[in-house]
């Protein structure tokens, strides 16, 4: 008998039958009950046709998707894998054959939610400092750009310059809410990509940054593992796409310290995006002289600090190994900014001075 089982989000590897047909949604009248906030009451069908089963979009509000292509209606073949919001779920009619691989093999390694705070490690200190500077410069470039195809294969470049990856795509919401492509490089033939529901739903709902692993299921890298690593571009609430880079799994290892740098320059992309298409320049008095870019370090660097120490209740030892530095270092930057001693019942008090 023809099944459809969860391989991606909750209740994964539960099992439902389906040859005679079926509903697919979140009412408890249907026979595939799936609970989920971007579901609708019966969101598909699963109809017995003379020539097969069919899935059935049945005039959700997202809609469903058929092995990374959204459809209306498809025929159904094995190992057909059908995402509707935060499932995923493998078709897999009974035979002798073997199982074919499926995309439920890819998995996040690694995440980041704020790229800014998360703990910096002391091997990662001097490369993530000289990335920031990198990263305040590609902010000047972006905000100078009038034209977001430009500015994003910008983006592209930069991240590409430091992160060693076999492809590159920068995807930005259209006006339907789909990713289309701002900005590619890749090698010919290697110019399309489908990312597993595992992989963008931290991305695209939680907005986080992570690393991963999947297995490519069409074209000339079908069935190879590949790293990859997927960030989202955020400005304020605003989710406006995302920056994702890939390469085959035995040549290509993505590191903490990349996904924080490109996940800072996708914010950094984000902001670009929002200030071109609210047509406003939020950061020219910036680049009009009034700080340099050294000055602008520096009161990052000096608000890190007060922030540590305002988390640890003034403890310097604590807010040293937060912020990823020996304890020498962070006594030299309190001395460099003039931060007040931990153990002043005033230290709360202070805010960053404007430069």
């Amino acid at each position: 008998m023809p099944k459809l089982v969860i391989v991606e989000g909750p209740h994964r590897g539960r099992a439902f039958e389906v040859g005679e047909g079926a509903t697919l949604g979140r009412s408890r009248s249907c026979a595939v009950h799936l609970e989920g906030r971007h579901l609708s009451r019966v969101h598909a069908r699963i109809e017995r046709r003379p020539d097969g089963l069919y899935v059935v979009d049945a005039g959700s509000r997202n809609g469903i998707f058929v092995n990374g292509k959204k459809v209306q209606e498809h025929p159904l073949k094995v190992a057909d894998e059908i995402e509707i919001g935060e499932f995923v779920l493998l078709f897999d009619p009974p035979d002798d054959s073997p199982q074919p691989t499926s995309r439920a093999g890819a998995s996040v390694l690694e995440n980041l939610a704020d790229p800014l705070t998360e703990e910096v490690v002391d091997r990662e200190l001097q490369l993530s400092h000289e990335r920031l500077r990198l990263a305040m410069e590609t902010l000047h470039l972006l905000h100078s750009l009038d034209d977001e195809r430009v500015a994003m294969k910008i983006l592209l470049e930069r991240v590409l310059a430091e992160i060693s990856a076999s492809r590159g795509f920068v995807m930005l919401l259209d006006e339907r809410g789909k990713p289309v492509p701002a900005a590619k490089s890749a090698p010919e033939g290697l110019d399309e990509f489908h990312l597993s529901s595992v992989l963008y739903h931290p991305v695209s709902r939680e907005r986080r940054s992570v690393i991963g692993k999947d297995v490519v299921k069409e074209g000339p890298w079908a069935g190879s593992s590949v790293s990859c690593l997927c960030v989202p571009l955020v400005a304020g609430n605003r989710y406006w796409g995302f920056l994702y880079l890939d390469g085959k799994s035995e040549s290509t290892h993505f590191a903490r310290a990349d996904l924080r740098f490109a996940a800072i320059v996708a914010g950094i992309g984000a902001v670009a995006v929002s200030s071109l298409h609210r047509g406003a320049r939020p950061l020219e008095p910036v680049w009009k002289g009034r700080f340099s870019l050294p000055d602008l370090l520096a009161r990052f660097e000096r608000e890190a600090i007060h922030k540590a120490l305002r988390r640890t209740a003034g403890d310097r030892t604590q807010a040293a190994a937060l912020l990823g530095l020996s304890a020498t270092a962070f006594e030299a930057a309190l001395a460099k900014h003039g931060a007040p001693p931990a153990e002043s019942p005033e230290w709360k008090s202070v805010e960053p001075q404007e430069p």
